[in-house]
């Protein structure tokens, strides 16, 4: 939480303490800028609560005085600090240096460019031509090279410079705006926290949004459902890319099941083919927690798990071992379709959770919940990975049935398109395909 407030009396100081006992566990790092310049005891009263703290005075000198900047940073115990990268790679090498011969822990951030600047003010006044992010780019690899442990940045650079640094860099996001806050008219490159966390930030700043709230408890509260939300929609995005690259989502022309019937139906853009899961044990684990987790959210009660063999069984396996609920399995006959038999033990009226890797028009899930409700037990709730939305979906709801899915093909095409895995004509072609057919 950026601590923007003033410290010109006891009064305030009050204040101050008061507010941050009340965020106790609730905010992890404390920034300070100003006020631990006029209340040089603050640092130690922020830590005595428990908090790190992060002196923000962006060094900026010759290579000399930065380093006695960081020794001064060092003896007063703060646990992070920024210098500008502006000072050139020997100021930021100098830096990390005198941190290293102390053997501190303490964390050096990089400032590229200020979240006060738009590309006007930028180029003009600044005098640097060129999109500011292209200099926030080349000094984000300045600071890294040099050694520091991450970057200040815009969220609106952050998923570039995630794309381009180490894993292990560091990357702060200034100019917050919870969406329930009003406007910070001093940030020209702002983001919510939900977007900022999606982005590749590490850590988000906040300021007046906490401690100008009516309530500051209850305004962290919500920023914390935000990056939460932001977290785990990240991890969707990380595991849709990983389906992409292992070659369960592929983008050309195909010839599908229909095509038997049907041999005269255009090819698809787009093939799905789940199964090869279950070749990368770490995708299945990842893929099964997800499918956990959209249940879970969902609020969905089960005291069975069924799997529609064999493309999901290996999602059930697993998820019967994580969650510790039996498994049953609708026997399935190649030539006869479903036998109407059940593999597993169960009790009449059960309730049943139905789970497929993805569903297109929702034949064969109606037909699995059919003969699981012939034996006596409870199919309210289907959940599957991917819905292509192709119709599925709707079947369900009219045949009495709740539909679950991780992602929409939609989201997924989104995705790919956002980070360069298709082209704009292809997710266009794609998108036509999905409609018509």
């Amino acid at each position: 939480m950026a601590l923007d407030l003033p410290g010109k009396t006891s009064e305030d100081i009050e204040k101050i303490m008061t507010l941050l006992t009340s965020l106790k566990g609730k905010v992890g790092i404390i920034k300070v800028n100003s006020l631990a310049s006029a209340v040089p005891g603050i640092i130690q009263g922020i830590k005595s609560l428990g908090f790190k703290v992060w002196r923000d005075w962006k060094h900026y000198d010759i290579p000399g005085t930065v380093g006695n900047f960081i020794d001064a940073d060092i003896d007063a115990g703060v646990d992070m600090v920024t210098v500008h990268t502006l000072g050139g790679f020997k100021m930021l090498e100098l830096a990390v240096a005198r941190k290293k011969v102390k053997e501190s822990s303490l964390n050096i951030l990089g400032i590229t460019i200020l979240t006060s600047y738009d590309e006007e003010t930028f180029n003009k006044e600044v005098g640097i031509s060129g999109e500011i992010q292209e200099t926030v780019r080349r000094l984000a690899l300045l600071a890294e090279n040099a050694g520091l442990d991450g970057v200040v940045a815009s969220p609106k650079e952050a998923r570039m410079l995630r794309g381009i640094l180490k894993p292990e860099t560091l990357i702060i996001t200034p100019g917050i705006t919870p969406i329930f806050a009003i406007k910070n008219s001093d940030q020209a490159r702002e983001a919510t926290p939900f977007q900022a966390i999606i982005d590749g930030a590490n850590y988000i700043v906040v300021g007046s949004a906490i401690y100008k709230a009516e309530n500051p408890v209850e305004a962290v509260d919500r920023i914390v459902v935000e990056i939460e939300e932001g977290l785990r929609e990240k991890t969707r995005q990380k595991l849709a890319l990983d389906l992409f690259n292992v070659g369960a989502i592929k983008f050309g022309a195909f010839k599908l099941k229909l095509h038997e019937t049907n041999p005269d139906a255009p090819l698809s853009p787009i093939y799905i083919d789940l199964r090869l899961i279950r070749s990368f044990p770490g995708l299945l684990a990842d893929v099964v927690d997800s499918i956990i987790g959209k249940v879970m959210n969902d609020g969905v009660k089960f005291d069975l798990l069924s799997d529609i063999p064999t493309a999901s069984t290996p999602f059930v396996t697993l998820m019967s071992q994580k969650l510790d609920i039996p498994m049953i399995s609708p026997k399935i006959s190649k030539t006869h379709g479903l036998e109407g038999k059940i593999d597993g033990l169960f009790l009449p009226n059960q309730s049943v959770l139905l789970v497929d890797d993805l569903i297109t028009k929702a034949d064969s899930k109606i037909e699995a919940a059919n003969v699981l409700e012939k034996n006596d037990l409870v199919v309210r709730d289907i959940a599957v990975l991917i819905d292509r939305q192709q119709g599925g979906k709707e079947a369900l709801i009219q045949s009495g049935y709740r539909l679950h899915s991780v992602f929409n093909i939609m989201e997924m095409l989104h995705i790919y398109l956002d980070v360069g895995k298709i082209t704009q004509e292809r997710y266009n072609e794609t998108v036509e395909y999905l409609r018509n057919n």
